[in-house]
């Protein structure tokens, strides 16, 4: 007989619900398909911690909201010499601390060490740089388990 027994509601919600989420994403942007700017080249590497919460989570499947802090170096080139008004480059390099707001459906069945996520309208606000925005409309995301869950 166990030494102490907790209802299965609050077991769940500190156990399963909540989720401390860490994350690298990387991205290269380029003007393709954009005609109105000038010629752009960067990388962006974010480094994220979430907090997720579980609203719906069935067998493996869940629908979530979370927010969280964000790092982001920016770094690459504005203006390759190709446009006609521009024929200089300005160099891209900075870093930006933002808070973050994303939801969506998370597929981890606990057997498997590899799981998906669809986030819709994850979105940065900038902290030191208010100019810093970051939203996309869509993101696919791979989870890796590296390690057993107890």
């Amino acid at each position: 007989m166990p030494a102490e027994i907790q209802p299965r509601f609050i077991n769940d919600i500190r156990n399963t619900r909540f989720k401390l989420v860490r994350s690298i994403r990387f991205g290269t942007y380029t003007d393709f398909l954009i005609q109105d700017i000038p010629q752009t080249y960067f990388n962006s590497i974010n480094l994220n911690v979430n907090l997720n919460f579980d609203l719906f989570n069935v067998r493996g499947f869940s629908v979530f909201i979370g927010s969280g802090l964000t790092g982001n170096f920016r770094f690459g080139l504005i203006g390759l010499g190709g446009w006609y008004e521009r024929l200089s480059s300005n160099h891209l390099r900075d870093f930006n601390l933002a808070i973050n707001g994303l939801s969506g459906f998370r597929l981890n069945p606990s057997k498997k060490r590899i799981g998906y996520e669809l986030l819709l309208f994850p979105v940065s606000f900038g902290l030191n740089d208010s100019s810093f925005l970051e939203l996309s409309v869509v993101q696919m995301r791979v989870i890796i388990k590296l390690f057993d869950s107890p």
